[in-house]
């Protein structure tokens, strides 16, 4: 069957019978049982109605009620929509195991609006560990300055002094220190290109390190203050 539309062309209560025209300006005969909603029908309103194969009447009804019963459907269609996707979003996934927990520590520090200078050294180690792109403050920069130089200073003590505790207790912490030096050392690099580039500087500038004359004018640059607003190398760090 398919739908038509046309106008009423009349229609009599008394026989319950009616005619409508279609848009083809052909006639079509329809009774009162075939008709659908307002009654009774008002002349020359439009109409929509649906043909069978022997082109009869199956069933009429007004444009106007056609309309919106089909407004109506599309409502409650887009209703259930809008419901199932607030459903879904509303959905918490149950997260398990040690990378789903990780995460949520991680994002647990990220959503701090006061971050502790632990809390940057955490940031600077777990997701900024090969980030050499972008700035890093001052703060971020002594945030892990001051919490690995422990190890640092550790470390340098017992390089020292390795030949003589080879094959002692000292020899193990020599090399657990050295294995957290080792840990650090990409997370470092990474920052220290990123403190350079807030001074408006390429991460270049890092092989002064190498060269122990003059490492400690790299230090110095570490710790001065980075450049105000938007650089080439990006926005002023947040924190």
């Amino acid at each position: 069957m398919k739908t038509y539309y046309g106008t009423l062309f009349m229609y009599d209560q008394e026989g319950s019978t009616g005619i409508v025209q279609g848009n083809d300006k052909k006639y079509y005969t329809f009774s009162r049982t075939q008709w659908e909603g307002r009654y009774p029908p008002i002349h020359e309103e439009a109409v929509v109605f649906l043909l069978d194969e022997q082109q009869e009447i199956t069933r009429v009804q007004s444009l106007e009620s056609y309309e919106e019963k089909k407004q109506r459907q599309e409502a409650i269609k887009t209703q259930k929509v809008h419901i199932a996707k607030k459903q879904q979003n509303t959905k918490k996934p149950h997260k398990t195991g040690i990378i789903a927990r990780y995460h949520e520590w991680i994002n647990t520090i990220e959503q701090k609006t006061a971050k502790t200078l632990f809390d940057l050294f955490l940031l600077s180690v777990f997701t900024k560990t090969t980030q050499f792109s972008g700035r890093a403050s001052r703060r971020e920069f002594f945030a892990f300055f001051i919490i690995t130089l422990p190890f640092n200073l550790t470390a340098a003590l017992l390089t020292l002094q390795q030949t003589s505790f080879a094959f002692s207790g000292l020899g193990l912490l020599y090399m657990l220190v050295m294995l957290v030096e080792y840990v650090l050392f990409v997370p470092n690099l990474s920052l220290i290109f990123r403190r350079l580039h807030d001074r408006n500087l390429p991460g270049i500038f890092s092989m002064i390190g190498l060269f122990p004359p003059i490492a400690p004018v790299l230090i110095v640059i570490l710790f001065l203050k980075g450049k105000p607003g938007k650089n080439k190398y990006g926005e002023e760090p947040k924190y």
